[in-house]
């Protein structure tokens, strides 16, 4: 899901998509949607890219009060942000 409504509606980025496809998973009929505070209810964990998409995750769900907002190398051996493709 988005925390910014520049891609709400658009496909997958085509980078991301080939690599995917690369490793045999597909993304057909999936989109850009806006992230909900109902999501933080919804989910176990939210994962976003960088510290950037955390503050407007934390904006968009009220908080983070259960530790759902996690960074997605935060579960590699080098936590960080990953670096914005455009």
């Amino acid at each position: 899901a988005a925390t910014s409504t520049e891609e709400i509606g658009n496909p997958v980025y085509p980078p991301a998509r080939r690599k995917l496809a690369e490793h045999g998973i597909g993304c057909d009929g999936h989109a850009a949607r806006q992230l909900t505070g109902r999501d933080y209810d919804d989910h176990d964990l939210l994962i976003g890219m960088d510290q950037a998409n955390l503050r407007n995750m934390r904006r968009i769900c009220g908080g983070d009060p259960a530790g759902k907002l996690r960074l997605l190398l935060d579960f590699t051996d080098h936590p960080g942000d990953v670096a914005d493709p455009w």
